[in-house]
């Protein structure tokens, strides 16, 4: 790069800086580049590629030294590595990358998700009790309401065995279970966990890839986060987004996306200490229905929360870990670590490193034991279906140094999920089967389409591609929606069935019941006649009696 007052310097060979002579140094479109003139006779560029919208805003490149408006996002600071964090006196906005002003946080948000919250989880702990230690009872008139109201509920079922923990993740994936044993309300919520973890890992993989559709705030709503405002994370601008906290940086806006499900769980806390506090009861006893005369399960109340929020908090953990090595052009010597998705702050620590792979060992160790005794059973399929979420959001969030490298261990990851659940077919229900198997190939095909839209050859356009995706981001759903309206069709189907059977069964017994009646009353009646004339003679013998008497 050629400047006026400094001599040539080396563009480094990035991938995403090219260098076309002179001051027309060109930057990609995700990437931030810096040039630091240390003295007269030196001057260093460093370059990276960036999270999703946070540096260069233009698909066409942008010119360093003209297009400094889009260098970064809207407000955010160009001088800070991989622009990752505010100008001075603005803030993180959520649903957007871009930095805003401010003036007038909406904090009242906030009382969004704690009101919410304790509903929630007072129907988790006190709705999810047993009838015949089988399933949970929930008396509802209106089906729609119920399911529209509890989307994302789903209950863990309960069998007779020994080990505690039968009692607390007892198959919550309706593993291996009779759905006849199931009412329709039950079954049709089956159907809404797989579609759950569908929504997340699709949040994971269009968040990454710079994709901004108009589902963004419902796929915000399935993760159990604030992401959801209207605001765009590519293109030429960024607009929207939401201000919570007036002064939120970088790693707080990241800890901000688990304050939904830490919230959940303390909620869970408080009102299992608040049951505690009305004293210890037999609950064999006969005991009224009020709040302390319930039968709260706050032990599957807590897994429900922890394996719908599994996802969230496992991003925010990565994000956290997640690093990028850039060239140090502030001191003019070695390289620095910065975590990636917050360029102002140093990466953790060795000790981080080594205390995750402690914690995954332990899992590993302590789970080898209940996975091999329950090889056909929830608690195996529960963890297999976790562990493939763990990987989505490994290779889809940590996109650090190969982007390349690891949309295809993702690609990968999905194509044998993808044949795993074809070949196994680990649910009871061959309908979830249907809705899990063509979850995996929808969120195969949207990865292929988000990698096709980065390198698109020239003559597809944007337009096509995004309505591509979209169609198969609502296949799921509209699958979803056609087994709940045949459930509840085959419901009413067999229960007219069942009554027309009745009733002809009842007609049945009824003309049973008046034959017998019939033979009953000529039987009273011979009885009574007997007992009043004495021993009964047939007319026949009469007759002969009669003869012999006159003779």
């Amino acid at each position: 790069m050629v400047s006026n007052t400094q001599p040539c310097a080396d563009c480094g060979g990035y991938d995403g800086v090219t260098c076309a002579g002179g001051e027309n140094l060109t930057v990609e479109l995700d990437w931030w580049a810096y040039v630091q003139n240390h003295n007269d006779s030196v001057s260093e560029l460093a370059a990276a590629s960036c999270p999703t919208g946070y540096c260069c805003q233009r698909h066409r490149g942008c010119n360093y030294a003209t297009d400094t408006k889009y260098i970064c996002a809207s407000n955010r600071n160009s001088s800070v590595p991989l622009c990752g964090a505010c100008n001075d006196g603005f803030s993180e906005l959520l649903g957007t990358a871009a930095c805003g002003a401010c003036e007038e946080p909406q904090t009242w948000l906030v009382l969004v998700p704690i009101i919410f919250g304790f509903v929630f989880m007072i129907y988790l702990a006190f709705a999810a009790r047993y009838k015949d230690d089988w399933v949970s009872v929930l008396q509802t008139k209106n089906e729609l309401i119920y399911v529209l109201f509890f989307y994302f509920l789903f209950f863990l079922f309960k069998k007779k065995k020994k080990a505690f923990y039968y009692d607390c993740v007892c198959h919550p994936f309706i593993f291996k279970i009779d759905r006849l044993k199931l009412s329709s309300s039950m079954a049709q919520l089956m159907f809404f966990k797989p579609l759950t973890y569908y929504f997340q890992s699709l949040s994971y993989v269009l968040v990454q890839g710079g994709i901004t559709l108009w589902l963004s705030p419902l796929l915000s709503v399935f993760e159990f986060q604030w992401n959801g405002g209207n605001g765009q994370t590519g293109g030429d601008h960024n607009e929207g987004g939401i201000c919570i906290i007036k002064g939120l940086t970088s790693k707080g806006e990241i800890l901000l996306q688990a304050f939904t499900p830490a919230l959940f769980l303390c909620q869970l806390t408080i009102l299992f200490g608040l049951y505690r506090l009305c004293g210890k009861k037999n609950e064999e006893q006969d005991r009224p229905q009020t709040f302390c005369g319930l039968l709260p399960k706050f032990s599957i109340a807590f897994w429900q929360v922890i394996l719908l929020c599994l996802g969230t908090f496992i991003t925010v953990a990565l994000r956290f870990l997640a690093c990028r090595r850039i060239k140090d052009v502030y001191s003019g010597h070695g390289n620095i670590d910065i975590l990636f998705f917050a360029g102002d702050s140093h990466c953790l620590g060795w000790y981080w490193y080594l205390a995750l792979l402690f914690l995954l060992l332990s899992v590993c160790v302590c789970a080898r034991g209940l996975l091999d005794t329950n090889l056909n059973d929830g608690v195996y399929w529960e963890f297999v279906i976790v562990a493939r979420r763990v990987g989505v959001a490994l290779f889809a969030t940590v996109q650090t140094y190969d982007t390349v490298f690891f949309n295809l261990c993702l690609i990968l990851t999905l194509m044998c999920c993808l044949c795993g659940q074809l070949v196994y077919s680990p649910f009871q229900d061959m309908e979830i089967n249907i809705l899990e198997g063509l979850s995996i190939f929808c969120l195969l095909a949207i990865v292929i389409g988000v990698n096709f839209l980065t390198n698109k050859p020239s003559h597809f356009s944007d337009e096509f591609i995004h309505v591509c995706i979209s169609i198969f981001i609502i296949v799921p759903f509209v699958v979803f929606v056609y087994f709940i309206f045949n459930n509840a069709y085959t419901k009413k189907y067999n229960e007219a069935m069942f009554v027309l059977t009745s009733n002809e069964e009842m007609v049945e017994m009824q003309l049973d019941e008046g034959n017998k009646k019939t033979v009953d009353q000529n039987t009273t009646t011979r009885e009574r006649v007997e007992s009043e004339q004495g021993e009964y003679i047939e007319p026949e013998m009469r007759t002969f009696q009669k003869s012999y008497a006159l003779t």
